[in-house]
């Protein structure tokens, strides 16, 4: 597959289209006999999520012997995407029941008796 990139200028779109992966296709440069259209938006900052730990301990006194603060940072950014593929149709065909096959080989065995008669009638 090919990939053309596109969208906002805030993306280095080269990159993300060098990260695209797709199970059991082959990514090449030019020439791939599907094109994948892929369209990136700009990221939305999300709001920062911090949270704060204080961690004591006490002596069998119960007196303080040491007091640590821990601080988190988080924040979560997300956008939105497309992707698009062009090619060739590969229809999928699911797998026949036992009854469709039944009913398949039955008009399989039809066709043939009429041919025959055709055959032997001509």
């Amino acid at each position: 597959f090919t990939v053309q990139p596109s969208g906002t200028a805030d993306h280095d779109l080269g990159s993300i289209a060098d990260e695209l992966s797709i199970r059991g296709w082959t990514y090449q440069e030019e020439g791939g006999k599907a094109l994948i259209k892929l369209n990136v938006s700009n990221f939305v900052q999300g709001e920062p999520d911090i949270t704060k730990e204080e961690k004591i301990t006490k002596n069998k006194a119960g007196k303080v012997t040491s007091q640590k603060n821990y601080s988190t940072a988080s924040s979560s950014n997300s956008g939105a995407a497309s992707l698009k593929i062009f090619g060739p149709v590969n229809k999928y065909e699911a797998p026949l029941s036992d009854q469709k096959k039944r009913e398949k080989k039955k008009m399989i065995r039809k066709r043939k008796k009429k041919m025959l008669k055709r055959l032997i009638l001509s």
